[in-house]
Parts: structure tokens; sequence; C-alpha cells
């Protein structure tokens, strides 16, 4: 399609700090897509710290697009909850 930006075949983020590793095994539990990790973006000082990732997001359904988007993981008290799918990064 005229104007649309074509995705390029991602490798993997292989190594990340600890605390991004932890909590990116909370995405890894999410259902109905599969996220893989491209780029640990950093921290955010919030209620607790918010970890950022920039991450290729796959639907699960038939003939489902690729899309980048940006993850918020929050670390409270030792525990990691998701928190945010922002808007799509990329089409």
């Amino acid at each position: 399609m005229l104007g649309q930006i074509e995705l390029e075949n991602f490798t993997a983020l292989t190594e990340m700090p600890q605390k991004a590793a932890s909590a990116w095994s909370e995405v890894e539990r999410l259902v109905g897509a599969s996220f893989k990790p491209i780029l640990y973006l950093g921290t955010q000082i919030v209620h607790g710290v918010n970890h950022w990732f920039l991450a290729e997001r796959t639907i699960v359904a038939l003939n489902s697009e690729r899309r980048l988007v940006k993850l918020a993981v929050n670390e409270l008290g030792g525990k990691f909850k998701f928190v945010a799918n922002s808007v799509q990064v990329v089409a």
C-alpha cells in the first residue's frame, strides 16, 4: 500500500538489565497477543518505577499484522504489573 511503512524482521532483544528482564516476564504472561522486545527504553519514577519497552506486537488472529508498540510494566514493592500498551508507534 502506498505510504505504508513496511516493518523489518526485528531480532528480539536478548540481553537486558535484571530488573528489566523481571518486568518483561509480566508482558510474556499476557493473552491474545505475542510481544517481542526490541529495545529497553528505560525507567520512569512514578508510584514505584515504570520500565518502558519498545516491542513488536502480533495479535493472535488470522492474518494479523505486526505493530511496534511502547509498553510499560510497573514495579512496586518488588512486584511487577503490566500497566500500559500505548497507541501503536508504527503501522
